[in-house]
């Protein structure tokens, strides 16, 4: 659940200091220190990096004195990359924001940075490690990172990622076919659960991205019982009708799911429409994907007799763990 969005207000000013244009962050949070309604937001370091701050305790007052040659705009991440160390020095993703440049290039979550515009990550001072990424929009980056053992380098522009002018939205205006740890989902499945009624089920799901990151491919394949069952599912943003949108086709025909909200708390449920035909054996069905905890995924899949007030049941419930 989101509880706050970064943007930009016109202008702060403090004593005889204006900022143009500072980062800031809202609050939307309904509990906690930050639900109070008298507090909109925090201007953070953002706002205070440019002052040196003097606190007199015995006359209870405090000073500010502007810090001289600081931009008048203040910069921030246009990459949607975020960098770390860990104890071995070896510089990594710690975050890679959904919809963003770097994660649309195709950067993970736990990619080790081997370069950064051709200079080594390692001889990069650690202030300055992220700089690259705070330049203008438009501006060319080139990420070389190490991953399963390869080398592989990554190209974007930064684009700027916070609201400007206008109305407030969603940072991310598109709804993302992944949750918000990508490799929560992907690589390789193996599932076990039961049919409505007992009868057992497993099977092996293979889930990436594909189209530069954009979609979530999965792949199921059926071991018991030993039907010949295969199934395609792809997941993705139709911008059009503004949600998710998901293709299935499978051994013995094809489908069409969408999700109005997307990803939520760990669970993504995608609802077909009504069926045509009267005589069809249920009215509507759905998917329900969850990433309950590290190295779980739970799918299931539900049916309704009733279009108008669903009653649903689960027909098929798989859970799985990574393969080894």
């Amino acid at each position: 659940m989101q509880t706050a969005q970064l943007t930009r207000v016109d202008s702060v000013t403090v004593g005889g200091t204006t900022v143009k244009r500072p980062v800031v962050t809202l609050s939307t949070a309904t509990q906690g220190v930050f639900s109070n309604g008298e507090l909109a937001g925090n201007l953070g370091y953002g706002m205070l990096h440019r002052f040196v701050f003097t606190l007199d305790y015995e006359h209870r007052e405090g000073y500010f004195s502007e810090v001289p040659g600081l931009p008048v705009t203040d910069a921030y991440n246009r990459s949607g990359l975020s960098l770390a160390q860990n104890e071995a020095d070896a510089v990594y993703a710690s975050e890679v924001n959904l919809g963003s440049p770097s994660q649309r290039a195709g950067l993970r979550v736990g990619d080790v940075i081997v370069s950064i515009n051709g200079e080594s990550a390692k001889a990069i001072s650690r202030s300055k490690l992220s700089d690259p990424l705070y330049g203008d929009a438009g501006m060319p980056v080139s990420v070389s990172v190490l991953r399963d053992g390869q080398e592989q380098t990554v190209r974007f522009k930064l684009e700027e990622l916070l609201y400007v002018n206008g109305p407030l939205t969603p940072l991310i205006e598109k709804l993302s076919a992944f949750p918000p740890e990508i490799d929560a989902v992907t690589g390789a499945w193996t599932c076990k659960g039961t049919f409505r009624g007992g009868k057992p089920h497993e099977s092996t799901y293979a889930a990436k991205c594909i189209l530069n990151g954009t979609w979530l491919e999965l792949t199921e394949h059926d071991t018991l019982p030993a039907t010949g069952y295969d199934a395609k599912y792809l997941i993705g943003y139709d911008a059009e009708r503004k949600r998710l949108i998901e293709f299935d086709a499978n051994t013995f025909g094809a489908a069409t799911y969408t999700s109005a909200i997307g990803w939520t708390e760990g669970s993504l449920t995608m609802t077909s429409e009504p069926a045509a035909n009267a005589a069809a054996p249920y009215a509507l069905n759905r998917f329900r994907y969850s990433t309950p905890s590290l190295g779980s995924l739970v799918i299931d899949w539900d049916i309704s007799k009733h279009a108008e007030t669903p009653d649903w049941v689960t027909a098929d419930h798989l859970v799985c763990r990574r393969s080894k």
